[in-house]
């Protein structure tokens, strides 16, 4: 994806069906190895795209406390520096939030979305269904 802010950062973005794909810094974690399951919850999101409709940033808002502990290295409020220049956790506040790539804002679509925490290397990475009627555009 032009534009990305690292080369470890991978984005699918589906608008017509709502569904964003995110993986940060590795492989995807083949079936049988010793990682965690994926974290599944639903939640506030924010989708940030440019003129074009290319995803710059996501952020996850109100994430549950085990969400929140595994992704602890990526906030900067327990640790001096987090983890990730691309990924950044506000732990009391359970916020999430993931760069994607560089450009200017044109729109947020606020929505309701069956997100998953991928395990992987590190941050692992991030899925979003936008449920159907929650999507909003400013």
């Amino acid at each position: 994806m032009n534009g990305s802010v690292s080369e470890a950062v991978e984005v699918e973005w589906e608008p017509g069906r709502g569904r964003l794909r995110v993986r940060v810094g590795g492989p995807r974690v083949r079936p049988g190895t010793d990682q965690p399951s994926p974290a599944e919850f639903v939640a506030p999101v924010v989708l940030v795209l440019s003129e074009d409709s290319t995803p710059l940033d996501v952020e996850v808002r109100g994430l549950p406390a085990e969400a929140v502990r595994r992704l602890s290295p990526y906030s900067a409020v327990r640790h001096r520096a987090p983890a990730s220049d691309v990924v950044s956790l506000d732990y009391e506040a359970g916020w999430l939030w993931v760069r994607l790539a560089e450009g200017t804002a044109a729109r947020r679509l606020h929505a309701t979305a069956t997100v998953r925490l991928a395990p992987g290397e590190r941050f692992g990475g991030i899925d979003l269904d936008l449920r159907p009627g929650t999507a909003t555009a400013n």
